[in-house]
């Protein structure tokens, strides 16, 4: 959700929220490799396990800013909030076991996933009226 709502603010110019100084960093992971961990958890898991699937890699919030303001060519102007002391400073899946159970190895780098995301977004034609507010795309549910 960060990285859609960042891209729409700084594609419109929009001041960009931020909270702290932007060493805060996530595991940010692309859509197909979430999914092949999902299909092979179904295909090969018999009963329960829990199973971490992610990037395995963190990302500090100011690169994934500057990887998207290359993308977009466009120069983001934040707006630096305090950060709350209940957000943890960084945060990334620990995929050994999903590694051991399932083969699953995440093949989308944060840099290739931004360069999908943002030619998707481009393609998709972003119409919501109000970016702060979060606004759907027509007949999108929120």
């Amino acid at each position: 959700m960060a990285i859609h709502k960042f891209t729409r603010f700084i594609d419109r110019g929009l001041p960009l929220p931020r909270f702290g100084d932007g060493s805060t960093s996530r595991d940010y992971t692309y859509i197909s490799d979430i999914v092949g961990g999902i299909v092979r958890s179904v295909e090969r898991v018999q009963g329960y396990e829990i199973i971490n699937i992610g990037g395995s890699k963190a990302t500090r919030l100011q690169d994934l800013i500057a990887l998207l303001e290359a993308r977009l060519g466009r120069r983001p102007w934040s707006r630096p909030s305090r950060r709350s002391r209940a957000n943890v400073t960084t945060t990334w899946a620990d995929v050994a076991k999903a590694h051991r159970l399932l083969g699953y190895d995440p093949q989308v780098p944060i840099e290739e996933g931004l360069t999908r995301f943002v030619e998707w977004y481009r393609k998709a034609g972003e119409v919501a009226p109000n970016p702060s507010a979060g606004g759907s795309r027509a007949g999108e549910a929120r």
